[in-house]
């Protein structure tokens, strides 16, 4: 399989400098037919173990989406990350990767992967736009039934939804129908968004400030899995609980018992990060945020848990 290197500095407003590699055989863009385009933003450290990403990105191809695939990346320079003479799979999946400087968070991945596929005239012919990440672990277990479950005629459909601050859809995933990708606030949404913002920056003035244009232009805005039904779901095993020997879990900034006392004193939290069990075994989504893993120190004080719900689950 042969391997392109493309460059397109200074032919796209979200990077200063970037290279694309190619995993297709045939030069871009896609066929110029009606098609689903899946943006998958990574931030990859020196020598990152990519399997993960790639089942995931099986997954995609299998049920029909093209993958555009964005890793940033902290030095272009580096002989460290994947080029164009790196090791090639026997059987490579066939999908587009751009490594791009880090810069924007995950937004500045995706709009530097629709800066790509306007320039290639695949946005024109895209009935719709996936946004994923990274962020969350064992995406390739539920991702299939997940996609299914979605609705091609709601603008913006999201696994979770938030309603810290504002209600949201959370930016983990994200799928955008026609109407929305061609509506001129959508346009200028990512044209305005500052590549230099920080963390804050991203939550505020991309995930919240997103949903935001939707109401406002009376673009549609759905959940797969609604933040009521996650809060009624955790408030019942809850009380199963309180009702055991062992009672609420409660040591830990994230415990259990202080989620509760949070919710009851009528405080908006983040579900995927406060509701995993319930996203687990309630709604059968085996996947978790990589940081309640990962975390150092452990925010969690059953974080193995989530590992070994994980493995059970994926194993059934």
């Amino acid at each position: 399989m042969r391997i392109t290197a493309l460059s397109i500095q200074g032919r796209t407003p979200a990077d200063m400098a970037l290279k694309t590699i190619s995993y297709v055989n045939a030069n871009p863009p896609w066929p110029g037919k009606a098609l689903m385009l899946a943006i998958f933003a990574e931030y990859c450290r020196p020598n990152t173990d990519n399997k993960q990403v790639e089942k995931t990105i099986k997954v995609l191809i299998e049920h029909g989406w093209k993958v555009l695939r964005v890793k940033a990346v902290d030095d272009l320079t580096s002989d460290h990350y994947e080029t164009e003479h790196s090791q090639i799979p026997e059987e490579p999946l066939p999908y587009w990767t751009i490594v791009r400087r880090n810069m924007g968070h995950d937004f500045g991945s995706w709009r530097t992967g629709l800066d790509w596929a306007e320039l290639h005239g695949i946005l024109d012919n895209c009935t719709r736009v996936m946004f994923l990440n990274d962020s969350i672990r064992n995406w390739d277990s539920c991702l299939a039934d997940v996609i299914q479950r979605l609705d091609p005629s709601i603008d913006m459909m999201t696994l979770t939804e938030s309603l810290e601050i504002l209600p949201h859809g959370q930016s983990y995933f994200m799928v955008f129908s026609g109407r929305a990708i061609k509506h001129p606030s959508f346009t200028n949404f990512w044209a305005t968004y500052n590549l230099d913002g920080d963390r804050q920056y991203a939550v505020l003035c991309g995930e919240l400030r997103l949903s935001a244009m939707l109401a406002k232009n009376n673009l549609s805005r759905r959940s797969v899995v609604s933040y009521s039904a996650l809060k009624s779901a955790f408030k019942r095993r809850c009380k199963v609980e309180q009702t055991t020997e062992q009672g609420l879990l409660t040591e830990g900034p994230l415990s259990r018992a202080n989620i509760l006392f949070a919710l009851n004193s009528g405080v908006n939290l983040n579900p995927v990060c406060m509701f995993w069990r319930e996203l687990i075994l309630d709604f059968n989504l085996s996947i978790a945020k990589n940081s309640l893993i990962d975390a150092e120190p452990p925010l969690l004080q059953d974080a193995d848990e989530i590992v070994e719900l994980l493995k059970s689950k994926v194993s059934q």
